[in-house]
């Protein structure tokens, strides 16, 4: 005999996570423990935390850059709640959220090899479908590389970046080298 659990919402998720100091995200009502981000990851987000912070305080003053901010695409009522690396609104503090963000205009994630496929294939398709998002960021931890996913129309488009490239994100005009992201990267130096 198979134990039934119940799926949980947003709601029930964010009522019944622990305190603990660990971070969470719900995958389709079921409540996933994250792991700790590695070297290569903290060391990437540092660097883009940098860069994004600078940038939206020049370009989009009353912005905000937020770091693990909650993002549940269907609502409190869903059953998706996801933890991102940085995200980006313009939309008014209110202390009603619970940490969730309505209306994010660029999700970045920095891609580690036990979280990609679940960042690609689950995470990618659920803020693809949130209305205000205008770009998403994912860059690598095990090679120099990111993929920026932005909507042109009612559309998404890819396009890869390369070591070699530049990064750009038009919704906050960033125009960056990409190996500037890998400084002090162990491995991944340029």
């Amino acid at each position: 005999m198979e134990v039934a659990y119940k799926l949980l919402t947003v709601e029930e998720f964010l009522d019944a996570c622990p305190n603990d100091q660990r971070h969470y995200q719900l995958f389709d009502g079921v409540i996933v423990a994250m792991a700790p981000p590695g070297d290569r990851h903290q060391r990437i987000a540092g660097v883009l935390g940098g860069l994004l912070y600078n940038a939206v305080a020049v370009k989009l003053p009353g912005c905000a850059v937020l770091i693990q901010a909650g993002i549940a695409p269907q609502g409190t009522r869903g059953r998706d709640h996801f933890e991102t690396d940085f995200t980006i609104t313009c939309e008014p503090p209110r202390d009603d959220r619970r940490g969730i963000v309505d209306q994010p205009l660029l999700i970045v994630e920095i891609l580690s090899p036990g979280t990609d496929r679940d960042d690609v294939f689950v995470k990618l398709p659920a803020y693809q479908r949130i209305a205000s998002l205008r770009e998403i960021l994912y860059v690598e931890t095990e090679r120099m590389g990111a993929t920026v996913y932005r909507r042109d129309g009612g559309n998404w488009a890819a396009t890869v970046v390369g070591e070699r490239d530049r990064l750009r994100l038009e919704t906050i005009r960033i125009d960056v080298a990409l190996a500037d992201l890998y400084r002090g990267v162990p491995g991944l130096t340029p």
